[in-house]
């Protein structure tokens, strides 16, 4: 009896886990209007975010490992990651009017 309680609430347990996680496709909307360039300066490798959107956006930097934190830029305005930290680099985790966003970053800061 013991036993199928157990299984019971881990069974309901994973459903729940299941049903709570996002979508594959949600989570690889873009958005548009966050832009980021890639440059080198010396050792250091620079990711500037630009806000092109009407509001307010919130960026991590999503990295292999570790992230950046959040940083809010506002719009019109722009954000530089710098350092020679930035290996494994995937992309930008983006909040933007409640909707979470990831734009993928190609380029010389590698990839997952």
């Amino acid at each position: 009896m013991r036993t199928k309680m157990i299984v019971a609430a881990l069974t309901a347990g994973m459903a729940m886990t299941l049903a709570g996680a996002p979508s594959a496709g949600a989570a690889d909307t873009r958005l548009g209007c966050a832009k980021h360039k890639i440059t080198i300066s010396g050792s250091d490798k620079i990711l500037r975010v630009y806000n092109r959107c009407s509001g307010n956006i919130k960026v991590n930097v999503h990295q292999a490992g570790s992230d950046s934190g959040y940083y809010k830029i506002a719009r019109g305005k722009s954000h530089k990651f710098t350092g020679g930290k930035w290996h494994g680099v995937c992309g930008l985790k983006i909040y933007y009017g409640g909707t979470r966003y990831y734009n993928k970053i190609d380029g010389n800061l590698g990839d997952c």
